[in-house]
């Protein structure tokens, strides 16, 4: 199983994954992926990319799980653009999980004119 220290092999991109319509992945957030079996997760941030694109076309993801409950919450909020108050964009409660992380963070950011990328904080 891949740590979040497997994560720092990657900054930038050579490749870019369609996900879903209006969704790309990076090559990190395509092994995140791949990796642990989290599709879920880039399933629940695409749902949420129209209300993404309406705050500003970028957010910043984060899972925090409790790993002894196997449960989490994932918060997609804009980071406090601007200088200003960080505003949730969607907070989301996940029953069950075996994501083996107590902590990740995604960015997602405007792709072209129809697409948002996913990424990790070291590819941006």
């Amino acid at each position: 199983m891949i740590t979040p220290a497997d994560l720092d092999q990657f900054i930038g991109t050579t490749r870019w994954y369609r996900y879903q319509p209006r969704l790309l992945l990076t090559d990190g957030t395509h092994f995140l992926a791949r990796e642990l079996n989290c599709c879920w997760l880039l399933d629940l941030v695409w749902t949420v990319l129209p209300q993404i694109r309406r705050a500003g076309g970028f957010a910043i993801v984060e899972l925090k799980t409790d790993l002894a409950a196997a449960s989490a919450v994932v918060t997609i909020h804009d980071g406090g653009r601007d200088g200003g108050a960080e505003q949730v964009i969607h907070r989301q409660a996940i029953p069950y999980t075996d994501f083996p992380w107590p902590v990740l963070m995604l960015y997602v950011g405007p792709g072209d004119e129809n697409d948002s990328v996913l990424l990790l904080p070291s590819e941006y």
